[in-house]
């Protein structure tokens, strides 16, 4: 019976109901991909093009292995952070460039203390920090972030050490500019040429508490790259100061 209907159906109009069901078919998977969505399939490629920007965010012309060593530190002081409250506000002056004394001018410094979170506690409970310090001749400014570990060896007394990452807007090198450029010439003789844009700070004090809640000290601290975040130049920097710290809990 469905092959005599089929001879009795005109060939156009088994055409134009063929074409009708494309057609419906078509709205209907159009409609089901509005709903749904676009379907993403990175490559390989994008992948790793992905993967290189997030390690690799600061410049190009940074190494890997030091954007990965930054990364790191970022994700664990990110991860402190997040559980931690204030412990101390510190502000400071330091003698600046002590090695060389190439660079003009002091440091004003500050640095905000959080309390350790506790899946620090396996590593002696450091506390994490940021950290400014800003030139008063415009030459070189810093700012760190890392772990800071403390000791106290009597009621007053205290002793703390601290290790991590800074960022620097100074001069990283000049052998780029011709030998005689006037530029190479005075930037050599009169700023520190750091080698890259990120540096380890360690950072070493001993203070006394005037009261519970505030203390004064003094400390030394370092920059450079250690030949790690960067390769060539490392003049770094070392600096001596004074502090007044406000705790809000010990």
């Amino acid at each position: 019976m469905s092959t005599n209907l089929a001879k009795r159906v005109p060939g156009s109009a088994r055409m134009s109901q063929r074409g009708t069901q494309i057609a419906l078919r078509g709205a209907m998977e159009r409609r089901r991909g509005a709903v749904a969505g676009p379907t993403l399939r990175p490559t390989g490629r994008f992948s790793f093009l992905a993967f290189r920007h997030m390690v690799n965010p600061f410049n190009r012309g940074i190494p890997m292995r030091t954007s990965l060593i930054a990364g790191l530190l970022a994700l664990s002081f990110s991860a402190g952070m997040a559980q931690a409250q204030i412990s101390e506000i510190r502000l400071g002056v330091v003698a600046h460039d002590l090695a060389r004394s190439i660079e003009d001018g002091v440091q004003i410094t500050g640095q905000v203390v959080f309390d350790s979170p506790d899946f620090l506690s396996p590593v002696w409970s450091p506390r994490p920090y940021l950290y400014g310090s800003f030139n008063s001749a415009g030459n070189t400014n810093l700012g760190a972030a890392g772990f800071l570990w403390t000791g106290h060896f009597s009621e007053n007394w205290s002793v703390d050490g601290g290790f991590g990452v800074a960022y620097h807007d100074g001069v990283r090198d000049v052998s780029q500019l011709p030998p005689n450029d006037p530029d190479r010439i005075r930037l050599a003789g009169s700023r520190a040429l750091l080698g890259s844009r990120l540096l380890f700070h360690t950072q070493l004090g001993l203070d006394y508490a005037v009261t519970p809640s505030v203390a004064v000290g003094v400390y030394y601290e370092h920059f450079s790259n250690g030949q790690i975040l960067g390769q060539g130049r490392n003049q770094g920097l070392d600096e001596v100061g004074a502090r007044i710290s406000w705790r809000f809990g010990r």
